[in-house]
């Protein structure tokens, strides 16, 4: 039930199941995850182990002609809604700033002269 770190992937795409031959070797992060964008359709096995006894393996099926594909890219890409407003207000926090700033040295130069 815990994720495991750092551990050995082997993908396997659906032409080359059959034959045992991987065509992706990599490792998850440290929180147990990892990605990839399949190639080809049909059913991908992907096999883990993390070197200390504990291994898995998974099928998964693709269809890469699907239309779908794109809009889920995109919409993994998008931020979470709280970042979002917390780039926002700190967008407008230094506007507000960089604005007092500009006030501030025109009210220092006028009263310099």
């Amino acid at each position: 039930g815990e994720p495991m770190s750092f551990a050995k992937i082997k993908i396997y795409p659906p032409s080359t199941v059959e034959k045992n031959v991987e065509s992706l070797i990599s490792i998850t992060d440290r929180n147990g995850l990892f990605s990839f964008i399949p190639d080809e359709d049909g059913v991908w096995r992907i096999d883990i182990e993390d070197g200390m006894g504990h291994a898995g393996s998974i099928s998964v099926a693709s269809n890469t002609s699907s239309k779908d594909t794109a809009s889920t890219l995109a919409a993994s890409r998008k931020l979470p809604l709280a970042i979002t407003a917390i780039l926002g207000l700190s967008l407008i926090l230094n506007i507000f700033t960089l604005w007092h700033l500009v006030i501030r040295n025109k009210k220092a130069a006028s009263n310099a002269h």
